[in-house]
């Protein structure tokens, strides 16, 4: 147990951030879980942490290709610095590129607004999406794909 050691001291911080899921991630994961039934395969951290998660749908008709959607959750109380560092990583090829923002944010006044703008010029194709919209929207599309929920 020695070669862990230091795994087990990291601080608190150390391993929340760089290893734990945070709590919007545990939410959507959580609530993920209970769609996935063969119609929807959820993966955590595609391409070493890439993305939070990838979503693939099973494909509509024989022979189509299955869709997939990537997925960043994203807990920040400034719109301007989450959208500075946010790096789109174009390894996890996708239909969609989501960024999942949770509902306790959109208590501020133009929030999504001011992320949406400021993302404009720094990345292209990513959506932003907050959590109960999200979940609504990958339901819909799990029920498509031949899901009963």
């Amino acid at each position: 147990m020695t070669c862990l050691g230091a795994y087990w001291v990291q601080h608190r911080a150390t391993r929340q951030f760089f290893h734990d899921p945070g709590l919007l991630e545990g939410r959507l994961l959580d609530a993920l879980g209970e769609l996935a039934d063969g119609t929807l395969h959820v993966e955590d951290w595609p391409c070493l942490d890439a993305w939070d998660m990838a979503l693939t749908f099973k494909a509509q008709e024989p022979g189509a290709e299955a869709e997939r959607w990537v997925v960043d959750a994203k807990d920040c109380s400034s719109p301007a610095l989450l959208a500075r560092g946010f790096r789109c990583d174009p390894r996890v090829l996708a239909r969609r590129r989501i960024i999942v923002i949770p509902m306790h944010r959109l208590r501020t006044p133009g929030y999504r607004t001011d992320l949406e703008r400021e993302l404009q010029g720094r990345v292209s194709g990513v959506e932003v999406l907050d959590e109960e919209t999200f979940l609504r929207q990958a339901t819909v599309r799990a029920r498509q794909a031949g899901g009963t929920r």
